[in-house]
């Protein structure tokens, strides 16, 4: 079977892109954007050693209260700008970006980290509309 958390850090560490590994199955990719600055995904793999991973990011913003139906409309409004990365309100009200992939052992590293640079970049893109929404 496949070690796809491994596959992934030997192309990210080719690539020269910067992670943490914070367990057996989870890596946590830093950015720093024009809009969006100390973005985290952290990327989970199957614990069975299947090829599936989800990412998520650390939260973009809390819309809590009566901010609730703000983050509602802003989540919609980027979901159906966006298809590459869903966007969603967590059990927190944090606002935070997800994507789930099914992955090839041939094919890992380049799959995972284009899936991490184009999430990255669509949250930063996103993010003024995400601040304005929380902030107005």
């Amino acid at each position: 079977m496949a070690d796809y958390k491994a596959l992934t850090m030997a192309f990210f560490d080719e690539k020269k892109l910067k992670y943490s590994e914070l367990d057996e199955v989870a890596l946590r990719v830093g950015f720093d954007y024009e809009n969006v600055k100390n973005l985290s995904i952290f990327c989970i793999f199957d614990k069975d050693g299947e090829g599936k991973i989800q990412m998520v990011t650390s939260p973009l913003g809390t819309f809590k209260g009566e901010k609730t139906v703000t983050g509602l409309t802003i989540v919609n409004q980027l979901n159906n700008t966006y298809r590459w990365v869903k966007f969603m309100l967590n059990d927190s009200q944090d606002l935070i970006a997800r994507v789930d992939a099914i992955l090839s052992p041939e094919t890992v590293g380049p799959e995972v980290y284009e899936l991490v640079l184009r999430s990255a970049n669509i949250i930063d893109e996103a993010y003024p509309d995400i601040m304005r929404a929380l902030w107005t």
